[in-house]
């Protein structure tokens, strides 16, 4: 398209309006973008109107450390959202978080862990590890928890 937009940002209550890609944190902008994909589904028509139903006909969206900079309350309100996302928006979500408030609200639990690898000179091993069990993902949370 033609168009261009830049989305303005004030980084507080008397802060003048900023271009947000100059001033915003990624934690930021991954909220921005979560706050963009859950606008349509917040409407009350949401379901009943075509393009709301041609906008919410799958994909996925990829949010990296969404809750960067957040405390726990705030964490949980962005894992309810994003659930919310998957329910109601019809999207896939895959999401990596450090926040056991984010985690918990989601279906499925991978575990990404990173290692030297002594056999490839220094370099770095990539560990992804799938929790099935419910005890494993409560064992996993509480460990996030501290």
């Amino acid at each position: 398209g033609l168009d261009r937009a830049t989305f303005l940002l004030a980084a507080g209550q008397n802060e003048p309006l900023r271009p947000m890609a100059s001033i915003a944190s990624g934690g930021e902008k991954a909220r921005l973008m979560l706050a963009l994909k859950m606008a349509p589904v917040m409407t009350d028509d949401y379901a009943s109107t075509r393009a709301n139903r041609e906008l919410a006909s799958g994909g996925i969206s990829v949010f990296d450390e969404v809750d960067s900079g957040v405390g726990g309350r705030v964490g949980a309100r962005i894992g309810h959202a994003l659930r919310r996302l998957t329910t109601t928006g019809s999207q896939q979500v895959l999401c990596v978080t450090h926040l056991p408030q984010v985690a918990a609200c989601g279906d499925t639990h991978l575990i990404v862990s990173k290692s030297p690898d002594d056999d490839a000179d220094g370099r770095t091993t990539i560990d992804i590890r799938r929790i099935d069990s419910r005890d494993s993902r409560v064992e996993e949370i509480s460990q996030m928890l501290g």
